[in-house]
């Protein structure tokens, strides 16, 4: 287990698909901040499970330093940037999961930003929190590269094991683990409001 930057402990026990997140395996996101008011809209009308209020809104986390042994869905050849996630989570059973990178690559000479957004409906039954996706976009701008835009872009329902926790001072903490295996440690959002 590694302890981040902002004390957040990451475990990366996966290796990365061919192609990033579409099998929703988040791992984290560019330092953009939160969304001030949630996200951009709100998911379409679909039944979901209510979430309760401790868990409703932003969730984060966000890794400047990759180690270099790090092996998750974002392929680190030659890799210097950040990565990060953020979820909201709807009073009414909504969601929404947004992933960013930034990169340098091919000693510092190429510049990479990726951005996966999903939408969907959240069910949790106990610790078993079933992400059911209804819209998802992909975009990839690259220096040295070719810029994509998929959307929609191909999504996959996704259980993950949730438990809360808290962090040394008390501040609220998610623990996911993916279908992949790999652990997701998010904070509440310190910033937002």
């Amino acid at each position: 287990m590694k302890r981040l930057e902002n004390g957040l402990k990451m475990v990366h026990r996966f290796h990365a698909p061919s192609r990033p997140l579409l099998a929703l395996s988040p791992v984290l996101l560019l330092l953009v901040g939160c969304p001030a008011s949630g996200p951009g809209q709100q998911p379409d009308d679909q039944t979901g499970s209510p979430v309760p209020e401790a868990l409703r809104g932003n969730w984060q986390t966000i890794l400047t330093y990759v180690p270099a042994y790090y092996t998750g869905v974002v392929a680190l050849d030659d890799f210097g940037g950040s990565l990060g996630a953020f979820f909201y989570f709807y009073p009414d059973g909504q969601y929404q999961f947004d992933l960013n990178t930034a990169l340098t690559y091919f000693n510092g000479n190429c510049f990479r930003t990726t951005s996966w957004t999903e939408t969907g409906t959240l069910n949790i039954a106990g610790s078993q929190w079933t992400l059911t996706p209804n819209h998802a976009s992909y975009s990839q701008l690259d220096s040295c590269g070719e810029a994509q835009f998929i959307d929609p872009a191909a999504a996959v329902v996704a259980t993950l094991t949730v438990t809360e926790d808290q962090d040394e001072t008390g501040w609220p903490l998610l623990r996911m683990v993916l279908p992949s295996g790999e652990e997701l440690v998010l904070e509440r959002c310190r910033d937002c409001r």
